[in-house]
């Protein structure tokens, strides 16, 4: 398979997210940040829909393209090298209470164009950039939620095989022929 993206979708998505990279979170933004405390993730064959919940029970539906699911993936992935998390396990929450996102929730869903992060022992800040950089919003995802949105990111790309070996978006077939 491969992603819904044809080859110059894929790169005009690559170039809005170089060009609208927001502005790494520091640890004092921690205190300000929204702690995600559960999450529905909903993979197509365009990126993800993630429906993450934070501490005060507000629920909020991010459209991740297949660049930006990438990229989070990555950092988390770094972040869990760097700190030792898989030596913790994860242990999935159950998380029924969360509204789980579908294809229709995309006409609202907050489009992340970018993304900057910053990783310590206890999980990540995120910092999106969503509206075409009018705003940012950063989120911090305790070790465990980021391991489990980094798994979920990845089995969504295998499910729709986003990418090759090297984890390059692969485009849609209509611009391979």
């Amino acid at each position: 398979m491969a992603t819904g993206y044809t080859q110059a979708e894929l790169d005009a998505l690559l170039l809005i997210m170089e060009d609208t990279v927001p502005r790494i979170p520091s640890k004092r933004d921690k205190k300000d940040a929204a702690h995600v405390t559960g999450m529905r993730l909903s993979g197509t064959d365009k990126g993800v829909l993630a429906n993450f919940q934070t501490g005060n029970g507000r629920q909020d539906i991010y459209w991740l393209n297949v660049w930006v699911a990438k990229e989070v993936a990555a950092s988390v992935s770094v972040a869990s090298n760097a700190y030792g998390w898989p030596k913790h396990g994860l242990a999935p929450d159950d998380n029924k209470r969360i509204r789980q996102p579908k294809p229709v929730h995309l006409a609202t869903a907050i489009g992340v164009n970018s993304l900057s992060t910053s990783a310590e022992p206890t999980g990540v800040l995120i910092r999106f950039a969503v509206e075409h950089r009018i705003r940012s919003v950063t989120l911090f995802l305790p070790a465990s939620k980021a391991l489990e949105a980094m798994l979920g990111i990845v089995q969504a790309g295998q499910t729709a095989e986003w990418w090759g070996e090297d984890f390059e978006p692969i485009p849609s077939r209509q611009s391979q022929n």
